[in-house]
């Protein structure tokens, strides 16, 4: 990206110095073309990368929730978006607990 550049740079200074050339014209184009490709190939790049480790803090998140197995595969399809992911993760957490102290209470030996 940087040869790039500075290649523009050399070829913009030649069609200052001088009449318009269209080899030089047909260059700048080129390298210009070159330069918006690279930079499209790494946003993109970037933005595949930020929703993998979104994904893998997702998956993270829920091995160490304290929840079953059964309860978590809800949540593995669901689509990712914090609030929502709290949200829900928190009431269906609390569901799980309430269930669990109404199952240790009702037991004749507790």
């Amino acid at each position: 990206m940087a040869t790039l550049q500075v290649y523009q740079a050399k070829a913009l200074k030649e069609l200052h110095k001088g009449s318009p050339d269209q080899a030089v014209l047909q260059e700048l184009r080129a390298a210009t073309d070159f330069a918006l490709r690279a930079t499209k190939v790494t946003a993109r790049s970037l933005g595949q990368v930020m929703s993998t480790l979104v994904v893998q803090e997702h998956h993270l998140w829920l091995n160490l929730a304290q929840m079953a197995d059964v309860e978590k595969t809800r949540f593995l399809n669901a689509p990712v978006s914090q609030a929502t992911l709290s949200r829900t993760l928190l009431s269906s957490s609390q569901q799980s607990r309430s269930r669990l102290r109404r199952s240790v209470t009702s037991c004749p030996g507790a």
